[in-house]
């Protein structure tokens, strides 16, 4: 079983240790609400097929154990289709028709926005697995939402380190975001407005907001190109992800700057589907300790040393540059050590964070 499918099995069980006293003897209802359809599905369909993975997990090895009582789980999927006001009729109808005992998901922090007053006054334990916005655990301090859960990283988490790697590979003297208009993209370009240029001093920002449903990026690409920009961050989904990177790639933009993707451009579906088109560099693990950072940093520089040597060595003998999107050398070895060296978050992680309870 993967890392990330693991998770959400051990997800379910907090829920269902909350929900067991209730219980219909034998079954605990689970239910699951993201966008399956519409602009968000492809990052509300990967959430919950993980959790389909999760629920037949658990019930192939007996059920969940509480007590002296074993439970089958149940999965019920409420649709959002990437609509705030959809995402509380889903939870509505997964409260009140199907009783559910536990809601996990939220793919948008907009969505799990709307739904608190709803998911709070029901009672129904509720975990956003997702949503990044800092306003979710301030508001769930703030009004004693004890029925409420983040567990994902947080735009406070994210924009330091952010700006770590940006300083890092490329020392810019402009930065430009291009990001979904929503509550989470929102509260993140405003930290970074604020706080990269701190990091790096001289620094110019921009942020350039756009629609879930656009998919002609041109403007957005020809105020790029007016700015041109040393480095650029990547906040788009769905639909709209593979417009972008198509129209990207033919800008000829990247052989100017270094791009950062989120989560998304990550996944294996998208790179198969890209094959390759615009080379993005992930920027996302923020649940790791900043030692695996700096682990992460450090062997790049290695690596970046050890790719100038063979650059020159190349001139050297006269042999052509390759020509790459960007300039970040030998990054698989990087991540890779990376990866063998990385820090699961645990409970003294977490219990960093702020708006934890």
């Amino acid at each position: 079983m993967s890392l990330r499918n693991a998770r959400w099995v051990s997800l379910l069980a907090l829920l269902g240790l909350g929900a067991a006293a209730q219980a219909a003897d034998g079954e605990l209802t689970i239910g699951f609400v993201s966008p399956v359809t519409g602009n968000f599905a492809e990052l509300g369909t990967a959430m919950r097929n993980g959790g389909q993975y999760a629920i037949d997990a658990v019930n192939a090895a007996g059920g969940l154990k509480v007590g002296t009582k074993t439970y089958t789980l149940k999965y019920v999927v409420g649709d959002t289709e990437g609509s705030a006001e959809r995402a509380i009729s889903a939870a509505r109808r997964l409260i009140e028709i199907d009783h559910v005992h536990a809601i996990i998901g939220y793919a948008l922090a907009t969505d799990f926005l709307a739904s608190m007053p709803l998911l709070q006054d029901s009672k129904v334990p509720s975990i956003d697995t997702s949503g990044r916005a800092d306003s979710i655990p301030e508001r769930i301090a703030e009004s004693k939402m004890d029925y409420l859960f983040q567990l994902s990283p947080t735009n406070r988490d994210f924009v330091g380190t952010h700006g770590e790697l940006m300083k890092h590979y490329a020392n810019p003297q402009r930065a430009v975001m291009l990001a979904l208009n929503t509550d989470f993209a929102r509260e993140y370009t405003s930290k970074a407005e604020a706080q990269w240029p701190k990091m790096i001093p001289g620094l110019e920002v921009r942020s350039l907001f756009v629609e879930g449903t656009k998919m002609d990026l041109q403007p957005e690409l020809l105020q790029m190109r007016r700015f041109d920009p040393q480095f650029l961050f990547v906040f788009v989904t769905g639909a709209q992800t593979y417009q972008f990177v198509d129209q990207f790639a033919a800008s000829g933009l990247g052989k100017k700057m270094l791009v950062l993707g989120d989560s998304i451009y990550g996944s294996e579906q998208f790179r198969s589907k890209v094959d390759g088109s615009v080379d993005f560099h992930m920027a996302n693990a923020i649940t790791e300790r900043r030692d695996a950072l700096r682990a992460l940093l450090a062997h790049a520089r290695s690596a970046a040393a050890a790719a100038e040597q063979a650059r020159r060595t190349y001139r050297r003998q006269d042999t052509p540059p390759r020509t790459r999107t960007h300039s970040v050398p030998l990054a698989a070895p990087a991540l890779a050590q990376w990866q063998s060296t990385r820090t699961l978050a645990t409970g003294a992680v977490v219990a960093q964070r702020r708006g934890h309870r």
